[in-house]
């Protein structure tokens, strides 16, 4: 759980981090706007190593709700330096998939 490169060879010193998240804790957890919220707050801590090494100067995370369709959709953006999108997806993974198919 997590990247297999976070037990050897992290440079903190040159701002590395282990890499990785733990979004897989969140897999039967009962869907409601605190998990909403602690999902979204995960994803931008797994990526704040990217803040860290400047590759992006924003990230931003958030996440639609739809208890009855049983569906959490996690959107990541991110941004370089010249103020554009470098990055922009939506990750509808954790309860789209709630028959163990992941």
């Amino acid at each position: 759980r997590g990247w297999p490169g976070d037990g050897f060879d992290v440079n903190t010193a040159l701002g590395e981090a282990p890499l990785g998240s733990k979004l897989w804790l969140y897999r039967r957890s009962t869907l409601s706007e605190q998990i909403g919220m602690q999902v979204a707050a995960e994803a931008k801590r797994a990526l704040s190593p990217l803040l860290t090494q400047q590759a992006v100067v924003r990230i931003d995370t958030s996440y639609d709700l739809d208890i009855e369709g049983d569906a959490l959709r996690l959107s990541i953006d991110m941004y370089g330096r010249d103020g554009r999108k470098t990055y922009a997806d939506r990750f509808d993974f954790l309860w789209s998939r709630s028959d163990g198919g992941l």
